[in-house]
């Protein structure tokens, strides 16, 4: 876990964004097709999206793990 402490100053120089980054949603959509958690809600959208996919997705998942940290530089 980790803790952020923030001051009343930084907190003045936080901005929020406008609306969803891409790369977060393509990182985040790929923790939900790579896992097996909520296969009831997914399970459509799964197979739908695989069968989109060209086979090189994979080579991106190898980059990103199923769950928990990876290098988000």
């Amino acid at each position: 876990m980790l803790r952020i402490h923030f001051t009343g100053e930084d907190l003045g120089r936080t901005r929020m964004t406008a609306g969803p980054l891409p790369a977060w949603e393509t990182v985040l959509s790929l923790h939900r097709l790579q896992r097996q958690d909520g296969r009831r809600q997914y399970t459509r959208w799964r197979k739908s999206v695989r069968a989109e996919l060209p086979r090189s997705w994979q080579l991106l998942a190898e980059l990103v793990p199923p769950q928990g940290y990876f290098p988000d530089f």
